[in-house]
């Protein structure tokens, strides 16, 4: 299994703004954070929160097991 076969590439897209956001406002303090970004995963968020919920709710055992070998 891939992370793919459950998240679409907007939703990769989202998690690396979000992951990016964090690390320049957790490291670089004087760093200004871009708005559309901070806006787009604000927007966002919900509804990815609501989807992996739903994929969390369905994937087996042998998927997960997949997934961490091929990115962990």
């Amino acid at each position: 299994s891939s992370f793919m076969n459950f998240y679409s590439k907007e939703d990769l897209n989202l998690i690396k703004k979000a992951f990016n956001l964090r690390i320049s406002a957790q490291y670089y303090i004087d760093k200004m954070i871009d708005k559309k970004d901070a806006e787009f995963i604000f927007i966002n968020a919900s509804k990815f929160l609501t989807k992996s919920k739903e994929i969390l709710s369905r994937i087996n055992q042998d998927e997960i097991n997949s997934i961490r070998e091929n990115y962990f």
